[in-house]
């Protein structure tokens, strides 16, 4: 799974990279083989100002399925990287369970005529 991360409004630092790959691979190792890319859009909103504006993006490519977005929007960019990779984790869950049904209501309905 090639994961890449870009960042907007400020550096993208060692420990927010490494806090980006763990949740990626932790959260989404059981659909690695399901997963082609995996690209992370971290941003700040509202630059010095404050507020909750630490945004985090993740848009995975999915072998045989149209790409999946996810974004999250937190005060705190740790918390904000961490709710997209659940969210993308359910994300991905829900398409390829949906992508399996229907592989198998098809190959039934084949099997049938």
């Amino acid at each position: 799974m090639k994961v890449r991360i870009q960042t907007q409004g400020f550096a993208l630092t060692p420990p927010i990279a490494a806090r980006v790959h763990k949740q990626i691979n932790g959260t989404l190792k059981r659909y690695a083989d399901e997963i082609i890319a995996v690209d992370v859009f971290l941003k700040d909103l509202n630059g010095p100002k404050g507020g909750e504006d630490k945004q985090a993006g993740i848009r995975l490519q999915l072998r045989y399925l149209a790409p999946v977005t996810v974004i999250s929007v937190h005060d705190d960019l740790y918390k904000a990287i961490d709710r997209s990779a659940r969210r993308s984790r359910r994300a991905v869950r829900r398409a390829t369970s949906r992508f399996r049904r229907i592989r198998r209501r098809s190959l039934h309905h084949m099997v049938t005529a």
